[in-house]
């Protein structure tokens, strides 16, 4: 080697001669370039320009039988290939073309056919290992076992699913192993994956742009990583990492990588097929618990088994939409609403059944009969946790949580239901009863629900509150609203105050107007409830429900 030592790492794709001045218009990259130097025998100049030309068309080396016609190489060339890591090679005077091509694609085919029986084996294992039910978790082991390095899998959003080290670390110091394990800490931080999730690579590849690969340094460390997506017929389901702690990546390394993509892939579609069909199955035996039509039998023949079928049970309905993270991305956030509700539920309670139609879904949860009394409490509470939990990890377009009414027997499950879906349907009229509605608190909402004739309702509307109505819109005021929580809190001026955060003197002086604009009537006993039955008709038809929810105000 007479220059260029730098680059003896390059990778050699192929050989090829070169005895003509224009021999690097035929090049396509990683050529070994074997010449006597004939044409450039008489000027540096020309020998520096034409090695030049060579480089920028991706030659890796030079070889050169000096001794035909060069002699030694210049000082320009020399400096030319050290400064571009391209080896210049002196071969022997005596050597053949054909020999000189031969020993090096020999090597070459040899190192093809050790890569391609390689990818095989890896190939073999990891398919194996998916049909005979290997997890994800199982699959990202194996693959840290096949190259001897840290591998990561990650979901469509950057979260893990499993990070693994090389299984035979007995044969490396503790410190290589504790680098590892770093390593894996380092780069599943959350502030890192929320730099890949913003990223123009992670851009690219959501746009469907092919499956590329993203290489870069773990932030605050010397290792670098390689990244590739996990794609199956146009869905993202992944990305899988391979940081290179013991050595750099290899072309079996990445063999290895695109197999292990393969076969997580394969083990992704077939729990998301898994999924659908229980969904599809616990969707149906809700349907016909809820109506009836399926008894204890059928339900322990669909593989219920965990559930206690001589409880009754309450029916709470969710409406709930998301916003869709990528369109090539397998994620679907109802799977991970649906988690977060079981998980939820699960823990309070310690069974619960969640069928799903389009954007409702349907949660059955058992309850011992003698619970009824605190069951209120406790369903709101986990609820409550749901709802926080939700909007924490999903972006939500809409979420209503309709809770039915509370029996003691499970033959009235249907009720339950009806109940809850009737809930959810006053809620959509009322949005300010959301996130969370109870069957049993929503009173008199209830009745109005009832009352198909709006016309009706109306006209009992502005019996009583027409004239309210009327300076309230063209005051900019909020009489209607002061009223109610007034005659709520059965007239006393100081809790409607507290309530309204205002002083006891404005909640009077509003009182005088209203009295201003309805008379004395509001001291008729009769007059005040049917006023009140008026501002609940009033909330329910315009659409909002603009007065405090029934239950943070005791009704006299």
């Amino acid at each position: 080697v007479l220059a260029g030592h730098e680059g003896l790492s390059n990778l050699v794709k192929t050989i090829t001669i070169a005895e003509v001045p224009d021999a690097a218009d035929w090049l396509r990259g990683g050529e070994i370039v074997c010449t006597t130097g004939f044409f450039v025998r008489d000027s540096s100049a020309s020998q520096v320009e034409w090695i030049e030309s060579l480089i920028e068309r991706n030659a890796v080396a030079l070889a050169i039988k000096t001794t035909r016609f060069l002699g030694e190489i210049s000082d320009a060339v020399r400096h030319l290939a050290d400064s571009k890591n391209f080896p210049i090679i002196a071969l022997p005077g005596d050597s053949t073309w054909p020999f000189v091509i031969e020993s090096v694609m020999n090597l070459i085919n040899d190192e093809q056919i050790t890569l391609l029986q390689r990818a095989e084996e890896i190939h073999r294992q990891l398919t194996e290992l998916v049909l005979n039910g290997g997890s994800v978790s199982e699959i990202g082991q194996a693959l840290a076992n096949l190259v001897d390095n840290p591998v990561i899998i990650e979901d469509g959003r950057f979260n893990v699913v499993s990070a693994s080290i090389p299984d035979v670390v007995s044969d490396k110091p503790p410190e290589l192993v504790e680098e590892m394990q770093q390593c894996l800490l380092k780069r599943t931080e959350r502030s890192h994956q929320a730099t890949l999730l913003h990223s123009d690579y992670y851009h690219r590849v959501m746009s469907g742009r092919g499956k590329e690969v993203l290489t870069a340094i773990i932030p605050k460390m010397e290792y670098q990583y390689i990244t590739i997506p996990i794609i199956a017929s146009n869905v993202v389901y992944g990305f899988v990492t391979l940081i290179e702690v013991t050595a750099e990546h290899t072309s079996i390394n990445m063999a290895a990588l695109e197999h292990g993509a393969t076969a997580i892939a394969l083990r992704l579609i077939r729990d998301r097929v898994q999924t659908d069909d229980r969904r599809a199955k616990e969707q149906a035996a809700v349907q016909d618990l809820i109506h009836g039509r399926l008894h204890t039998s059928a339900l322990r023949s669909f593989g219920f088994t965990s559930i206690d079928w001589s409880q009754p049970m309450v029916a709470v309905v969710i409406d709930a939409l998301f916003d869709r993270p990528d369109e090539y991305t397998v994620e679907r956030p109802e799977y991970q609403f649906e988690t977060i509700v079981r998980k939820k539920v699960k823990c309070e309670f310690g069974q619960c059944m969640l069928g799903y139609d389009d954007s409702l879904h349907t949660l059955l949860i058992p309850f011992p009969a003698n619970h009824r009394s605190t069951l209120p409490a406790r369903l709101r509470n986990v609820l409550e946790e749901c709802v926080a939990a939700v909007h924490g990890q999903l972006s939500v377009k809409k979420l209503a949580v309709a809770v039915g009414g509370i029996y003691a027997s499970r033959n009235l499950l249907y009720r339950s239901y009806e109940g809850a879906l009737q809930t959810l349907e006053i809620m959509s009229a009322l949005p300010e009863l959301s996130p969370i509605a109870c069957y049993e608190e929503i009173g008199l909402f209830r009745i109005l629900h009832m009352i198909k004739d709006s016309v009706a309702l109306q006209d009992y509307r502005e019996d009583y509150l027409s004239e309210l109505i009327e300076h309230d819109i063209q005051n900019s005021d909020s009489l209607c609203d002061t009223l109610y929580t007034y005659l709520k809190l059965g007239g006393n001026l100081t809790a409607t105050a507290k309530h309204l955060f205002v002083q006891p003197n404005t909640v009077s002086y509003r009182i005088r107007k209203i009295h201003a604009i309805l008379g004395n009537n509001l001291e008729d006993p009769e007059f005040r409830t049917s006023t009140l039955v008026a501002l609940y008709i009033h909330a329910y038809l315009t659409g909002k429900n603009q007065f405090p929810s029934n239950r943070t105000i005791n009704s006299p």
